[in-house]
């Protein structure tokens, strides 16, 4: 849970950065810029899920030991 609540944490001022960032950009630039964001943000959760499932995996397998 700690990891979820960091991970918030970092996103909300990310982003709010980010939307500062973008204000005088033009729309259909912010759109590409949107599009590869939220590529990355996609990434970033399935490595996150994997990592989670790997490590419930092997938590799993030592109870069952």
């Amino acid at each position: 849970m700690e990891r979820v609540v960091a991970y918030s944490d970092w996103l909300r001022k990310a982003v709010g950065a980010r939307r500062r960032a973008l204000r005088h950009v033009p729309v259909h630039l912010q759109a590409d810029g949107a599009k590869s964001f939220v590529a990355s943000w996609n990434e970033r959760i399935a490595g996150i899920a994997s990592s989670l499932q790997k490590e419930r995996t092997e938590h799993d397998a030592i109870e069952h030991r």
